[in-house]
């Protein structure tokens, strides 16, 4: 009788320590699980930033761009302060420019003619374009 007792007392513990091990297991796959979701979210993330620091060189790039040829050229032109002789290269940039930058293709057309005019010449229509 004693015996009977040890055994079911041990089949008891068996049974219990059989499912502490199958929750255990269920907790560790879950976690598994978990894991997984969170390193795709990093390489989603992950992939998100380079696109973003792309984009970012890209547009730090245009914006050095922009401010070369306004510095260079736009300004010295709309000032009148280039010699006329010189003009051509100049006026040449800043519709390369306005045409990267997907400007107005009317307002690219007359670019040319109002950077040409000397400064005191430029009528409203021309300050409009500038």
């Amino acid at each position: 009788a004693e015996a009977m007792q040890k055994q079911a007392a041990s089949e008891a513990v068996l049974q219990e320590k059989t499912a502490a091990v199958t929750t255990k297991k269920t907790e560790v796959e879950q976690a598994k699980a978990a894991v997984q979701t969170s390193e795709e979210r990093m390489e989603k993330l992950a992939f998100a930033l380079k696109t973003s620091n792309e984009q970012l060189e890209k547009n730090t790039v245009k914006l050095e761009r922009v401010k070369t040829v306004q510095t260079e050229s736009f300004v010295p032109l709309q000032q009148n302060s280039i010699d006329p002789a010189a003009i051509s290269p100049h006026v040449d940039a800043v519709v390369a420019l306005g045409t990267e930058l997907c400007l107005d293709e009317s307002m690219l057309r007359s670019i040319p003619t109002v950077l040409a005019k000397p400064a005191d010449g430029r009528a409203q229509f021309d300050i409009m374009v500038l």
